[in-house]
């Protein structure tokens, strides 16, 4: 808009007609148009497919709105204005929400999408090439594919620039659509010969074959079978999303004599700080028999770690034991190197402390506390039968 903040003018009498001379001094006017977007949920949560998805939108000038979703495939889609959604003016300050009607804007790709915006003080040429065609096509469900920075482009250089230079403001906003989590489950039937084997998977015990473990997520899972009298089967098995994976083994009986000791497991390194470096690992040997150690860090309630604690499991009877014990006030950093060992059943424990850093002060339950600790844990089965 032009403004006329003077005139001047000076007249002269000649002739009894009238001269004026007129100086006129033009300012354009600065727009300053600011555009806000976003959606109804934070950008650190995600949506799953099939949920429901608000569009708000708000300037700080009257303006004309238009917004264009992009799907993770490239698809353009208008959301405003549209068929559904004709009128795309905005007043100052004035929030928008999408949808407005009887209808719903939904997530359907796992991925990311992005939101472009645009306001401009004046509408937009309809007719124009890229406007034109990304309205028609949405219409007819055929719609464009482009990523949004190559469309934000696209109008800059067709529509913006020429037409509606400094006075427009675009935006762009993203967000993460992801597949349902029931999408992401399969399931895994066990059988075995003969069948009465105790199934682990991941560690986790879940029954005696035959039987069928349902809601696994999919990928690779580490499939235990163990029966007394029999070699243990360790399998990685892979479970696609919404189907069913059957895995049949024959079981090998064992020979009369045991098999020498030797390392099942190990060594596995471990470095601690705080109580949520804790970790369980499994395993399995010959003779039926399987297992799983944990390693469990304390804290007080001050966040100082003062103790770490090794449980080892044994399957198939499933009792718990303690193998080491590390509290704060009885370790030193002079232990480092020094091994604690321990035997449960046929396995034996060796948990060897790499290095330790101690603190002396600073806990309010304990003048003393573990700062880090890195362990090295080994498990061997000693061929011995229970």
């Amino acid at each position: 808009m032009l403004t006329i903040p003077q005139l001047f003018t000076s007249v002269a009498v000649a002739d009894c007609s009238f001269q004026a001379e007129v100086k006129l001094i033009i300012t354009p006017e600065n727009h300053d148009l600011q555009l806000d977007l976003w959606v109804d949920r934070d950008p650190s949560t995600p949506y799953q497919v099939g949920d429901n998805i608000t569009v708000y939108a708000r300037t700080n000038r009257d303006a004309y709105v238009y917004i264009f979703n992009i799907s993770p495939t490239g698809e353009v889609v208008t959301l405003l204005p549209s068929s559904r959604e004709p009128s795309n003016f905005v007043k100052s300050g004035e929030v928008l929400r999408l949808p407005r009607g009887n209808y719903r804007i939904t997530a359907n790709t796992p991925g990311t999408e992005y939101l472009v915006a645009i306001a401009t003080l004046r509408p937009m040429n309809t007719q124009s090439y890229w406007v034109k065609r990304m309205l028609d096509w949405t219409d007819a469900r055929t719609p464009l594919i482009s990523t949004a920075e190559e469309l934000l482009k696209r109008l800059q250089w067709a529509e913006l620039e020429p037409f509606h230079r400094g006075a427009y403001a675009a935006t762009v906003i993203s967000f993460v659509v992801e597949e349902p989590y029931y999408w992401r489950l399969g399931h895994l039937s066990v059988s075995s010969n003969p069948s009465g084997a105790m199934v682990f998977v991941d560690g986790r015990h879940v029954g005696m074959t035959p039987c069928t473990v349902r809601d696994l997520v999919a990928g690779y899972h580490e499939l235990t079978l163990v029966k007394e009298g029999y070699r243990t089967i360790v399998d990685q098995v892979s479970v696609r999303a919404n189907a069913t994976e059957f895995r049949s083994y024959t079981f090998t009986p064992l020979a009369i004599q045991p098999p020498v000791e030797r390392v099942v497991f190990g060594p596995w390194r471990v470095l601690i700080r705080r109580e949520n470096d804790g970790a369980t690992r499994s395993f399995s040997a010959d003779f039926g028999y399987s297992g799983a150690i944990q390693i469990r860090p304390r804290e007080t309630y001050d966040g100082k770690l003062y103790q770490i604690e090794g449980l080892l499991t044994v399957y198939p009877s499933g009792s718990v034991t303690q193998v080491f014990l590390l509290e704060a006030d009885s370790i030193r950093e002079s232990d480092r190197g020094r091994t604690i060992t321990n035997t449960v059943g046929p396995f034996k424990v060796l948990a060897t402390i790499e290095d330790v850093e101690l603190a002396q002060t600073g806990s309010v339950f304990s003048s003393k506390y573990i700062k880090s600790i890195a362990l090295s844990i080994q498990v061997v089965w000693t061929g011995v039968t229970y």
